[in-house]
């Protein structure tokens, strides 16, 4: 399936808390650490296995018991080999942060997803590394990173706590009961997308195993990342990946196909926007005059008309505040009215401040204060949205719509000509550059009166809402 369907699909059960993410060894590639193969190749030189030796659990318990100190030698290698050099997170590790997940599954030993995790939000996830501490995990709020295999920050000098050999795999259910029948729970009852994962991993087959035989049909629930099969694969290579694809759909898990993983940071930020509530952004500011008045009623009333589930937020510019109010009026007029579908996002007063922000407009909706930092309140306002529309403003403006592009939020821009005061605003900046670039659907824009340039904002914003699921 491409990946405009499958976003279509997860972002409603993301949205509904009904979905979890387990994540392997591809997800830290990017960072140039070695996937499970080229952590055990020393190994396998030692053993004098041949190259074409693929059963790496198997391999990792010869060495276990063949080799003196084996289990000792073993992680100390994989520790000193995941220590070594400046790994940093890559941005998959920061994009899965952004998906608004309940249990984040990661079968890698490194601790690049703490790192990204603490880089975003400047503290540590809560993890969990062993069994016991599963248990009660249920009644804590945000994710947590549950790490199935162990982790190098956690590891002993025998290094059992690493899941490695055929051996660990095999009592795994008997030794991880709490995390393998949470991981079953979210494997029956949620949509998991499987990232970055070998499905050569044991634990993997043997969740495929229960989906194939246990007579449950929950067929398309799942969904892997896979690259696209080149033209220019050898035939035998081809069909040996369509039949592992074949085999992971009869085990309830639908391919997602992009073109290489490079696409993947894209991918995940498209989809945490998509599992967002439905809200719009308005961003801007632009001097009074009476087109862009009418176009902004226009706008402000069709929104909640037309568009029933949708809220809006803003940062309280007072020069374009007539498409909120107009928002909150209609809806209040429709018997729609609550204070949670009127966002407004503003900066809070530094601590010891002398007086206090006032808002001297009409209290509508809810006002939320997320810092006294401009760059933490344009994070949080943009955050909230699934799309934002942008008429008019200047350098603030362009702050904010870079803060929505880094976050994957699609930008509608509202040309505005050069009028009242000669002065090209932002959004029309935006506009010209985004016509340029080829989209259509923008270009209906130009010299449209205001009540049609109102309604083409809305069919534009309404189909970002759809996308969403």
């Amino acid at each position: 399936m491409d990946v405009g369907l499958f976003v279509r699909e997860f972002a409603p059960r993301l949205r509904a808390g009904d979905a979890a993410v387990v994540c392997g060894a591809g997800v830290s590639v990017p960072s140039n650490l070695p996937d499970w193969k080229e952590l055990l190749e020393p190994a396998r030189e030692e053993l004098g296995l041949p190259t074409t030796f693929s059963d790496l659990s198997l391999l990792a318990a010869y060495y276990v018991t063949e080799i003196p100190g084996g289990r000792v030698r073993l992680n100390r290698a994989i520790r000193e080999r995941l220590q070594q050099g400046s790994y940093q997170p890559n941005p998959i590790h920061d994009a899965l942060w952004r998906l608004p997940l309940s249990y984040l599954w990661s079968l890698n030993f490194d601790n690049l997803l703490e790192l990204a995790h603490e880089a975003r939000f400047h503290h540590r996830p809560h993890v969990i590394q062993t069994d016991s501490e599963m248990r009660g995990s249920l009644a804590r709020s945000g994710c947590t990173l549950v790490k199935m295999h162990g982790s190098i920050n956690d590891l002993d000098d025998e290094g059992r706590r690493l899941v490695l050999t055929r051996d660990d795999f095999d009592r795994y259910v008997e030794e991880f009961p709490r995390t393998w029948s949470r991981l079953l729970a979210d494997f029956y009852t949620k949509s998991i997308l499987f990232v970055g994962i070998s499905f050569a991993d044991p634990n993997m087959q043997a969740l495929l195993r229960l989906v194939r035989t246990g007579g449950d049909s929950i067929t398309q629930r799942h969904y892997s990342v896979v690259t696209s099969i080149p033209d220019s694969l050898p035939k035998e290579t081809a069909a040996l990946y369509r039949l592992q694809r074949a085999d992971l759909r009869r085990g309830g898990v639908r391919s997602v196909e992009v073109g290489s993983y490079d696409e993947l940071p894209t991918m995940l930020e498209g989809l945490a926007v998509a599992a967002r509530k439905p809200a719009v952004m308005i961003a801007g500011s632009l001097p009074p005059h009476d087109e862009a008045t009418t176009m902004m009623q226009a706008l402000g009333t069709n929104l909640a008309t037309v568009c029933p589930d949708v809220s809006l937020v803003h940062g309280g510019s007072d020069t374009i505040d007539t498409i909120p109010h107009r928002f909150a009026e209609q809806i209040e007029r429709e018997g729609r009215y609550a204070d949670d579908r009127l966002i407004q996002v503003r900066r809070s007063e530094p601590h010891g401040a002398h007086h206090q922000a006032t808002v001297t407009e009409r209290r509508l909706g809810r006002i939320v204060f997320p810092g006294t930092h401009a760059a933490d309140v344009r994070r949080d306002l943009c955050s909230r949205a699934r799309v934002c529309v942008v008429i008019g403003g200047g350098d603030h403006t362009k702050a904010e719509v870079e803060e929505c592009l880094s976050q994957g939020v699609p930008v509608i821009p509202i040309p505005t000509g050069d009028k009242p005061d000669g002065v090209q605003r932002f959004s029309q900046t935006l506009w010209e550059r985004m016509v340029a670039d080829g989209n259509q659907a923008l270009a209906a824009f130009a010299d449209a009166d205001p009540i049609v340039l109102a309604n083409l904002v809305l069919r534009a914003v309404a189909a970002h809402i759809r996308d969403g699921g």
